[in-house]
């Protein structure tokens, strides 16, 4: 009843599309953003993800390299760079449509002092794989396109082992600040083990009851703790 409840106020209230609102609440507050807020409304109030907004917030530093591994429209690709700076960089992949909106919504925020982008369009896997448009984060390291890694989150919906094996010697190299989003027990368990190999001290840390996925029978944060 309430959720029904909530869905005709967005009706009421908001028009169907994507449209530019500054960021309500949140690490983000007072950024520009494009939102479809006929749908959801939680990014545009803040309260989209917290533990992950607490935890970029505590650990990314001016001039810190990032890296957003499943980057979506690109909100925290954008947090990255506000907290990062200009002396900072993003490094953002999204294989799908929604890599548009990346580039997007940091126009909207031209003038404000923001790391600079790189985007790739690409899958994050085990290993670099041009012919179905996947790399690896260990390629890119050596290749020089990307010279340090400060911190990384990886949300990619059942890949997060994939990634992590294909930055093993980044991992190794840079021991960046680590968040892993994972979607079931088993990939819970896989991430524990690999992340203990490298030396990491991990925390879980559940989402909030507003923003559980129907549909998943786990979904949780892994973060790590330096």
């Amino acid at each position: 009843m309430q959720e029904a409840a909530k869905r005709a106020v967005k009706h009421f209230l908001f028009r169907r599309g994507m449209r530019k609102y500054r960021i309500r609440g949140g690490a983000l507050s007072g950024l520009w953003f494009q939102f479809d807020l006929h749908q959801d409304t939680q990014a545009w109030r803040g309260i989209y993800e917290q533990p992950l907004q607490r935890w970029l917030s505590t650990y990314v530093k001016p001039g810190d390299t990032c890296l957003d591994i499943g980057g979506a429209d690109g909100y925290f690709a954008l947090l990255m760079a506000k907290l990062s700076g200009p002396q900072g960089q993003v490094h953002s992949f999204e294989p799908s449509e929604k890599i548009k909106y990346i580039q997007q919504n940091f126009a909207l925020n031209q003038g404000m002092p923001l790391a600079p982008l790189t985007r790739y369009g690409s899958y994050v896997g085990a290993e670099e794989n041009p012919q179905m448009k996947i790399v690896s984060i260990d390629s890119l390291v050596d290749s020089g396109k990307i010279t340090t890694v400060n911190v990384v989150k990886i949300d990619v919906d059942g890949g997060e082992m994939d990634v992590l094996l294909g930055m093993a010697r980044t991992l190794e190299r840079f021991h960046p600040h680590l968040f892993v989003e994972t979607h079931s027990h088993k990939l819970q368990e896989q991430v524990a083990e690999v992340t203990k190999q490298y030396g990491y001290s991990m925390r879980l840390e559940m989402p909030a009851a507003h923003e559980l996925r129907p549909g998943l029978d786990f979904n949780a944060f892994y973060l790590s703790e330096k």
